[in-house]
């Protein structure tokens, strides 16, 4: 596996749209792209695909075993270049202080790319990249690409106050207000609403080739640290290899996207006169399956859901939220489940995937590929457990937020998929045995879910068949009796589960969370999980709660979720065993 991660020193700073100039950019000179992203999301790694035509896999370093991040990279990286855009600040972690990119790249081996948001500071630029450079021993912080530049001088002041640092400018990308993308509560606009997305992305695209050394940029991937060698570096003296030299040309090149390759970066672990810390050497070590990003066993109960308590990572919104987003209802035929060569697409008849099988000639990552049983034969991990034998997915713009890893760890234990769009009035499969409703944004089409009697009369037929339903997040709102929109106009839902929700008044609930299954529970074993949302809770009646749960510093939540028969929901999104 080569790669990088790219991170920057706050949200807001351009790290997502740089992302995607560099995945189209690296896509159009001829790379295989292998593109991630950090954290838990579910909107970014929709863009990530438009702009690299290849799956995006999320590596969270706090939800998932270390287990998993190697064996979702195995499969998914193998033989291409790993482009991992990271969560918020580089060092911005859970409530606990653990689970942050830098976590990540240091368990992965990758090496920094740090995007600085240039707009508003010259000379300090150079304590800010130094900070962020010294702070961890165990983080290459290996190029910097400066972003939103307002002219030539200011680029050669940032230059000039970042050259004895020697780390590599591998980017100057000036201020452009084509490069930003609408936002609304939870973060980005949808992929799929995006009206202009392939424009904006080609855009994105050229400006970075034009502005980043790409070859560099590969080069950088190519060579990349053991973080376990870090503590053997000794401090570089002005002659070594690689190493920047003092003058460090202002007009080097880069951005007009020259560059020489391999010899015209330092290596990643050439970081100056830098010398660890002592005392810190004992965190180079790899960390073991109970380490990186992971809360500790015995975390607590309680619901806190109306509190709109967070922790840590989960505490920020998006960078980006400027605002109510209403899509367009014209454009409501885009709802329709995506074609078969869509990320994760499952045909309705086609059984169980080969999730080994080669890209073949479209140029998409297969179905799949992101969790192969070759990477988990060299990486042994126990996925969570499929809803049934043949799940029935909802999958459209209300319900977009299932992650990628859980439906393939899901196709690996022989459980069959199929799709089904609610906003299109569509049922699930009549002969599914258990039904997935993930999360999504079932608040702004309250209405039309409402009006879905299509939808509504094929989950009434799977609930009474004893079909196993599950709902997550916006899942559990659907499942749910009524939800209350921005407008304060309620809307009847399926009514399967005894809660009502509003969105008239907001409340924020937000963070990481450690569920463990209370009887009846769709999965017997620990779990960790993601809340993310603006619903206020007006009931949650009587029912069978699903799990205690506990937030990422071990406080006790109380119980989620609600049961009734075959149906049952809650508001975290699952992302791992916690076992």
């Amino acid at each position: 596996m080569t790669g990088f991660l790219v991170a920057a020193p706050h949200s807001g700073s351009g790290k997502t749209v740089v992302t995607l100039g560099l995945l189209r950019a690296l896509r159009d000179a001829g790379h295989a792209i292998a593109p991630a992203k950090a954290g838990p999301d579910y909107i970014d790694p929709a863009f990530h695909r438009a702009a690299s035509g290849e799956t995006c896999v999320n590596l969270d370093p706090w939800a998932m075993r270390p287990a998993l991040l190697r064996a979702l990279v195995a499969g998914h990286g193998a033989g291409r270049l790993l482009v991992t855009e990271a969560m918020m600040g580089l060092y911005d972690g859970a409530a606990d202080g653990t689970g942050s990119a830098a976590d990540l790249a240091a368990l992965l081996g990758l090496p920094v790319v740090f995007v600085v948001d240039a707009s508003r500071m010259a000379q300090s630029v150079a304590a800010l990249v130094s900070g962020y450079r010294d702070h961890r021993a165990d983080v290459a912080l290996a190029g910097i690409i400066l972003n939103r530049v307002g002219s030539a001088r200011h680029e050669t002041m940032l230059r000039d106050a970042l050259a004895p640092l020697g780390v590599p400018v591998l980017g100057v990308v000036p201020h452009d207000a084509a490069l930003s993308l609408p936002s609304r509560h939870l973060g980005l606009v949808q992929a799929g609403e995006h009206e202009a997305l392939e424009a904006f992305i080609a855009h994105a695209g050229a400006v970075m080739a034009r502005c980043c050394d790409l070859p560099a940029l590969a080069a950088l991937a190519q060579h990349h640290p053991d973080p376990s060698r870090l503590a053997t570096l000794a401090p570089q003296d002005e002659g070594d290899v690689g190493r920047a030299s003092k003058g460090q040309p202002k007009g080097s090149g880069v951005a007009q996207g020259k560059g020489s390759g391999v010899a015209d970066i330092p290596h990643p672990e050439v970081r100056g006169q830098h010398h660890p810390d002592p005392s810190r050497l004992a965190t180079l070590a790899p960390q073991d399956e109970g380490d990186v990003g992971r809360a500790s066993k015995g975390q607590p109960k309680g619901s806190g859901v109306a509190r709109g308590e967070g922790d840590g990572v989960a505490d920020i919104p998006h960078p980006e939220v400027r605002g109510q987003h209403h899509p367009d209802p014209s454009r409501l035929a885009a709802l329709a489940p995506q074609d078969e060569g869509d990320v994760g697409r499952a045909s309705k008849d086609e059984g169980n995937l080969h999730l080994a099988e080669s890209h073949g000639d479209t140029g998409l990552a297969p179905q799949g590929e992101g969790y192969r049983r070759d990477a988990e034969e060299e990486h042994p991990v126990s996925p969570i457990p499929p809803l049934g034998q043949r799940i029935a997915v909802a999958r459209d713009i209300a319900f977009a937020f299932a992650y990628p890893h859980l439906l393939d760890g899901w196709r690996a234990q022989g459980a069959e998929l199929t799709f089904f769009s609610p906003l299109g009035d569509e049922a699930p499969d009549a002969s599914a045995d258990a039904v997935f409703l993930p999360g999504g944004y079932p608040e702004l089409h309250a209405g039309a879910l409402a009006a879905a009697d299509g939808f509504r009369a094929g989950m009434v037929a799977a609930r009474d068949r004893g079909a196993a339903i599950y709902g997550e997040c916006g899942g559990y709102m659907a499942l749910g009796e009524g939800l209350v929109d921005a407008d304060g106009a309620r809307h009847a839902m399926l009514g399967f589960l005894p809660v009502e929700t509003s969105f008239a008044t907001r409340t924020r609930h937000l963070g990481y969370r450690r569920l463990d299954p209370l009887a009846g529970a769709p999965w017997p074993m620990p779990l960790t999980a993601h809340e993310f949302h603006y619903a206020t809770v007006l009931r949650e009646g009587p029912g069978d709660a699903l799990f205690a749960a506990r937030d990422a510093r071990g406080a006790d939540l109380g119980h989620y979720g609600r049961r009734v028969g075959t149906v049952s929901g809650s508001w975290c999104h699952v992302i791992d065993r916690a076992d």
